[in-house]
């Protein structure tokens, strides 16, 4: 048996900073409640001592004391634990008695934000390439280092039809400590992206026009943030929702693509490079008043609390060119949001994924590769992929049954689909020859297999499909009609 078995812990104490700060005092400023707490302290590290003894598992059998003496070691230290924990809580009870008391004597009353309000059912945002790259570019992140770019210390570049999109971090002196904040995970940065798309647009804002005002308690709200038993959300998640908001208007992007031309031959290339997020101002408050919950709070004047922030898209909609191509507007079930950063990152980013992919196939059903997904998720993207192959193709399959669960698609399935059928909108035909030529997977691989997808947008798929409809006999009639007219006897171009 060890100590870890007993109920103990190695790990850092997490009542170490109180102790520090009490240990920091001199002994007669010390009050009658920490006095004590010091006390039946030493008499925990004592236990705490016994203890390490007996989980030292390389230590000889006849250097250990008898059962009877481990036995009443064991007994001791949870007692000695139980007492600490107790004093701990008496000391913080008797901390927030003392603040509240002192909030009231200053008139200072604890600034009271307004509750958050839900998201709509739907997430709307801007359906285009900006998106996608993003989408794709965060969720890589920690893969920037290996792709150095000009202009960028970290970056990813991404090809589409017509256009390059390179998205990252500009070179600085902030940007490694960007980088290895973007690194750590690519779940969060995926659904800050869309919470920002899914607020500016619910609360009725215009792309090309000025910034939005969110209060620090909604953008935890929006992003699926546990809120405090007693209301609002603790310091430490609103400056982790802060520091997301900082990290997305950090990143950069740099577009190069064509401008169509009045002739054929007279195409521009042109290139723009921009924030893919602006950010205003982040009005913050001192909080030492109101803050009862952090260990290190009291005393500290010098910490402050967000309350809100500006921030609007990058100026890249306030370019009409850019815009005329740009303007459609997606939408994604809020439920992505209700979604755990940690245990459901694969449905996480699977989802942001296929967000960025439901506009564009007018919501029908979609068709992708196994492998695919993977790549443009950064998931499953490790050497030894083929031998895991079991473990991953669990962790996907339960990504698209969460997805599922929390309505951001409506179904999926295994479908026998041959691979040729299957239609990319980034480019089908290099796509179709590429799974008939160059398939990288070995036969049987899980990765070749072909999803089939279906969203939950049955009316706005009609929709789409009709206005399709409409646009196309548009076309063939105004080409019928130019025919028509330079068939006319007599009549030159």
């Amino acid at each position: 048996m060890t100590f870890g078995d007993m109920g103990g812990s190695f790990e850092e104490d997490p009542m170490r900073e109180d102790l520090l700060a009490i240990r920091a005092k001199r002994p007669e400023d010390h009050s009658p409640t920490e006095a004590a707490l010091l006390e039946i302290n030493e008499k925990y590290e004592q236990a705490y001592e016994q203890m390490e003894v007996l989980s030292n598992e390389l230590a000889p059998l006849d250097d250990l004391p008898e059962p009877q003496v481990i036995a009443q070691w064991v007994e001791t230290f949870k007692s000695a634990t139980r007492e600490r924990e107790r004093a701990f809580v008496a000391l913080r009870d008797q901390r927030a008695a003392r603040i509240e008391k002192e909030r009231k004597n200053t008139f200072l009353p604890a600034p009271r934000s307004p509750k958050p309000k839900p998201l709509p059912p739907d997430l709307l945002f801007g359906s285009n390439n900006v998106t996608g790259a993003a989408v794709r570019a965060l969720a890589g992140a920690r893969d920037w280092p290996a792709k150095p770019i000009e202009g960028f210390a970290y970056g990813m570049t991404q090809d589409f039809k017509n256009l390059k999109i390179t998205i990252g971090l500009p070179d600085g002196t902030q940007a490694d400590s960007l980088w290895a904040f973007l690194s750590r995970d690519g779940a969060p940065m995926v659904k800050a992206h869309y919470a920002l798309w899914g607020r500016w647009y619910e609360e009725g804002a215009d792309p090309s026009g000025g910034e939005l005002t969110v209060n620090v308690n909604q953008f935890c709200a929006d992003l699926g943030y546990t809120p405090h038993h007693k209301g609002g959300y603790r310091t430490e998640l609103k400056h982790q929702a802060v520091r997301q908001l900082e990290a997305l208007t950090a990143v950069e992007m740099r577009a190069t693509f064509t401008k169509p031309g009045n002739k054929p031959g007279t195409e521009k290339a042109v290139r723009l490079r921009g924030p893919l997020w602006r950010r205003g101002l982040i009005a913050e408050e001192n909080d030492r008043y109101t803050d009862l919950f952090g260990q290190a709070r009291e005393g500290e004047p010098n910490l402050w609390e967000p309350l809100a922030f500006s921030y609007a898209p990058g100026p890249w909609f306030t370019v009409a060119e850019w815009r005329k191509y740009n303007k459609a507007v997606g939408k994604i079930g809020s439920g992505l949001m209700k979604l755990d950063n940690r245990y459901d990152e694969w449905a996480v980013l699977i989802g942001g994924y296929l967000g960025t992919q439901m506009r564009t196939e007018q919501y029908r059903p979609c068709r992708r590769r196994v492998g695919t997904i993977l790549a443009a998720t950064n998931l499953a993207q490790t050497p030894d992929a083929r031998r895991r192959a079991a473990q991953y193709q669990e962790k996907f399959e339960r990504a698209l049954d969460r997805l599922t669960e929390v309505g951001v698609i409506a179904s999926w399935t295994w479908p026998d689909v041959d691979a040729a059928e299957l239609c990319d909108p980034d480019d089908p035909d290099a796509v179709a020859a590429y799974y008939a030529n160059e398939n990288p997977f070995p036969k049987g691989d899980w990765r070749a297999r072909i999803v089939l997808i279906t969203f939950p947008y049955e009316a706005d798929a009609a929709r789409l499909q009709k206005a399709e409809t409409k646009a196309i006999a548009a076309a063939r009639l105004r080409q019928r009609r130019r025919g028509s007219k330079a068939a006319e006897p007599g009549r030159t171009e």
